[in-house]
C-alpha cells in the first residue's frame, strides 16, 4: 500500500488523483483553500464530489483539448469549464512528436521549451481563469484546475500564477515536484502509453529512458521554465500583462485573494498557520 501523501497540500478524493491545494509545503507560499489543481476527474466518485463540495469547489477548469476529453464525468451542481491549453490543430501527429521529443530531452531545457510553447499558445485561457479567481475566488468559492496528469499544462499554469504572486523560484519548483508524489499510482500508466508512440518506441533505450524522464516532475525543470519565462516575456507579470491582457485592477485582486507569506521551515506551521 502506498505511503499517505502528506497533507496539506494533499486531500484524497476518491476517484481523483494528485489532488492538492497549490498552498505547498514550502518556505514561502500563498492563501490556502482557494486553488486546487489534479489530475483528470472523470473518475471521481460520489464520495470523492462529497469531498470537493466539502472544499467549496464551485468550478472545475480542464486544461485538456479535445483528443483528451474523455467525456463530461458525473453531472453534480459543480462546474466544469473547458479551457484548452490549445488548440486543437496543435495536436496533430507532427507537433505531438516534436512536443514528446522536447519533454524527452536530456536536460531541462526541452521542458522549458515545451512550457513556453504552451504559454504562447494558451493565454485566452490563462486570462479566463485567473479572471474567475480575482472575481470569485475566495474560502467559500474554490476552484479546482486540471489536465490529464496535472503536471505540465496544470504545472506551468500554477507556476506563472505563484510567480507572478510573488513566491520565489524555488518555492514554485518545489510545488511543481510535488507531482512526483501525487502521481505514483498512474505513473506505470503514463510509463505504458508513452513507450507505446512511436516517437519513443522506435528509438530503444534511448527512448525508455526519455519517456521516463518525460513523466517526472523534476524542480530543475520548472526553474528552467521559470528562466525562459523571465528571459522571453520579462516576468510573469508581465507575460499576464502583455500577452495574457490581464489589467492592474485584475492583479491586484489575484493579489488580494490569495496573498503570500513567509511561514519558516517548520513543517507544523503549515497546519497550524490561518494560511
Amino acid at each position: 500500500m502506498a505511503s499517505p501523501l502528506p497533507s496539506p497540500p494533499f486531500h484524497h478524493i476518491p476517484g481523483i488523483h494528485n489532488f492538492r491545494d497549490i498552498h505547498g509545503p514550502v518556505t514561502q507560499t500563498v492563501k490556502r483553500g482557494i486553488v486546487y489543481r489534479c489530475a483528470g476527474p472523470d473518475a471521481v466518485t460520489a464520495e470523492g464530489i462529497k469531498r470537493l463540495r466539502g472544499l467549496r469547489v464551485k468550478v472545475v477548469f480542464d486544461l485538456r483539448s479535445t483528443p483528451f476529453t474523455t467525456g463530461d464525468g458525473p453531472v453534480t451542481d459543480i462546474e466544469r469549464i473547458w479551457t484548452p491549453a490549445f488548440r486543437d490543430e496543435d495536436y496533430s501527429p507532427e507537433k505531438i512528436a516534436v512536443r514528446y521529443r522536447d519533454y524527452g530531452h536530456g536536460g531541462a531545457d526541452g521542458f522549458a521549451r515545451a512550457y513556453m510553447d504552451m504559454l504562447a499558445a494558451g493565454p485566452s485561457t490563462v486570462a479566463r481563469i485567473l479572471r474567475w479567481i480575482a472575481d470569485f475566488g475566495t474560502l467559500d468559492s474554490a476552484c479546482v484546475i486540471h489536465c490529464t496528469a496535472g503536471k505540465d499544462r496544470t504545472g506551468i499554469f500554477v507556476a506563472v500564477l505563484l510567480s507572478m504572486l510573488g513566491v520565489g523560484d524555488e518555492d514554485v519548483a518545489k510545488e511543481y515536484e510535488l507531482t512526483i508524489a501525487g502521481l505514483t499510482e498512474l505513473m506505470p500508466f503514463f510509463i505504458e502509453k508513452l513507450s507505446a508512440n512511436p516517437v519513443f518506441k522506435d528509438r530503444g533505450e534511448e527512448g525508455r529512458e526519455a519517456v521516463l524522464r518525460m513523466v517526472t516532475a523534476r524542480k530543475e525543470n520548472m526553474i528552467a521554465a521559470l528562466e525562459a519565462l523571465n528571459r522571453t516575456y520579462g516576468n510573469a507579470e508581465q507575460y499576464l500583462r502583455d500577452v495574457c491582457g490581464l489589467e492592474s485592477e485584475v492583479i491586484e485582486r489575484l493579489r488580494s485573494r490569495l496573498p503570500v507569506a513567509t511561514i519558516g521551515n517548520d513543517s507544523n506551521a503549515l497546519t497550524s498557520s490561518n494560511f
